[in-house]
């Protein structure tokens, strides 16, 4: 019983930093993406915005799910 439990908590402890580690780097890629944006002129630059963004949203409710469901 003992052994379940400090399990539960390693587990939820490595899903909580994985979550804030994808979390910070799909910060720092929609910052690269938005300098690359200003600085490369192309059509195709709002769909990458928006995938970059969709990206944080899904790091954000990731992060959120992990923190009270898991």
């Amino acid at each position: 019983m003992e052994f379940n439990y400090i399990f539960n908590i390693f587990f939820k402890i490595f899903s909580l930093l994985a979550a804030l580690i994808y979390l910070i780097f799909s910060i720092v890629l929609l910052k690269q993406i938005r300098i690359m944006v200003n600085t490369l002129k192309d059509s195709l630059n709002l769909v990458i915005i928006l995938i970059s963004d969709l990206q944080l949203i899904v790091a954000l409710i990731l992060l959120i799910l992990v923190m009270f469901f898991i």
